[in-house]
């Protein structure tokens, strides 16, 4: 499979799903996505500069150190879907949805995306899931923080 072709479709397929999640909860959890996405960017610039990653065909091109189409696509929307579906029932199966999700991806998407020559990862598999793992507990404290009570405006009077 092309590359590019590959990072675009999953791409536009995150991007028409968030279509079957209601208006409100994507209201919700974008504040929790777009920092999710600021660290998984950082994390990309960080394992690049540190030559743990290499980006091979940029969909963008110049843009080396970070993976537009995923961050900004099934990871953003991904983040959506896991806190629409699991967020409230609790942090346990918070954590379980997202230790099998990001086993999924360590496991069995980066090998793929080696293969057919989207990047080259030199970190163990074991480092990358703990990267994921360490990201879904701090966006999980920061959403639990965003909807503190001491968070919500109240009007002045």
């Amino acid at each position: 499979m092309n590359p590019k072709l590959f990072v675009s479709l999953t791409f536009i397929i995150s991007w028409i799903s968030i279509r079957f999640i209601p208006k409100e909860q994507v209201k919700k959890y974008t504040p929790v996505s777009i920092f999710a996405s600021l660290i998984v960017s950082l994390i990309f610039v960080i394992v690049t500069d540190f030559g743990w990653w290499k980006l091979k065909k940029p969909v963008i091109p110049g843009l080396k150190s970070i993976n537009v189409f995923y961050v900004f696509g099934p990871f953003f929307v991904g983040t959506i879907w896991i806190f629409k579906l699991v967020y409230k029932i609790g942090f346990v199966p918070y954590l379980i949805t997202n230790a099998l999700i990001d086993s999924f991806f360590t496991y069995i998407i980066v090998p793929f995306a080696e293969k057919i020559g989207v990047g080259k990862s030199y970190m163990s598999k074991t480092f990358i899931l703990g990267l994921m793992l360490s990201t879904s507990l701090i966006i999980y404290g920061f959403q639990k923080w965003y909807e503190a009570p001491s968070n919500t405006k109240t009007p002045v009077s």
